[in-house]
């Protein structure tokens, strides 16, 4: 039984939070993505470095997600073979009960 809220889609280095909309079984979920803007308690600070720059306090992030219905609800399964989520194109996802947002500035 699926008693999560959240699944969070894993890309390289960025994460993208989506909240479970329909448990359609217990290897199938609906999901929808979440609206995520940033925090008003932080900011991006940059230093010169890199390619161009690099945010010193990357790992400080924090977000605000709010549902929106507009949002296309897409359906993932879970893969017992490869033992993970996965939407038909082979994003990858992780159930939670938070929602996870990172966007790597360093990238």
């Amino acid at each position: 039984m699926i008693t999560k809220q959240f699944a969070n889609k894993y890309g390289w280095s960025d994460v993208d939070a989506f909240e479970i909309v329909k448990v359609v079984s217990d290897q199938t979920v609906e999901v929808r993505a979440l609206d995520a803007e940033l925090a008003d308690g932080w900011k991006p600070e940059f230093i010169p470095g890199g390619f161009s720059a690099i945010c010193v306090n990357i790992r400080d992030q924090q977000w605000k997600f709010n549902s929106n219905p507009e949002n296309k609800v897409i359906r993932i399964r879970f893969s017992k073979r490869k033992n993970i989520w996965q939407d038909a194109y082979g994003g990858k996802y992780d159930l939670s009960d938070t929602p996870i947002k990172y966007y790597d500035y360093n990238f």
